[in-house]
């Protein structure tokens, strides 16, 4: 049988499974994301951490704070590259990393980036102009989180 604690983190787990894959999606199209998809999966971040205190699981919770700050350290990169990497961007690794905690969410960035590099690779680095195009990032990010987060 699960305890009442695993099945909450099945449960938030899937929901922001699910909510990154929309992102991924949006970003891949439009190369935008919708501003109340990084709200709502803040705020499943923020119940988890709630969660987290009221069920005296101190450990996770400090994990949690940890995968935050990599994303306010992320955040900040944003602001003084002026955006090279977008905001949404950093702003999901800091809700991921709230959930998954610092190490695994060190996990999901090097899946992530290692998905980026086989892209480039792959598509761009056999036409040498489009190397200077910008891409979108939650893509890889959702594949990062379903390979070292999820499984």
């Amino acid at each position: 049988m699960f305890k009442m604690y695993e099945i909450v983190r099945m449960g938030i787990t899937l929901a922001l499974l699910a909510l990154l894959g929309v992102m991924a999606f949006k970003d891949w199209k439009t190369k935008e994301v919708p501003v109340i998809y990084l709200i709502v999966s803040g705020a499943v971040a923020a119940l988890e951490m709630v969660y987290l205190l009221a069920a005296g699981q101190m450990l996770q919770f400090r994990l949690g704070i940890s995968g935050l700050l990599l994303g306010v350290g992320c955040t900040f990169i944003s602001y003084r590259t002026k955006e090279k990497i977008g905001y949404a961007d950093s702003v999901a690794i800091g809700i991921v990393g709230t959930h998954l905690g610092i190490w695994r969410m060190i996990g999901v960035l090097l899946l992530s980036f290692f998905c980026v590099f086989v892209r480039v690779v792959l598509k761009e680095g056999l036409h040498k102009d489009s190397l200077k195009k910008s891409m979108p990032f939650l893509p890889f990010l959702f594949l990062g989180y379903l390979g070292a987060g999820v499984i």
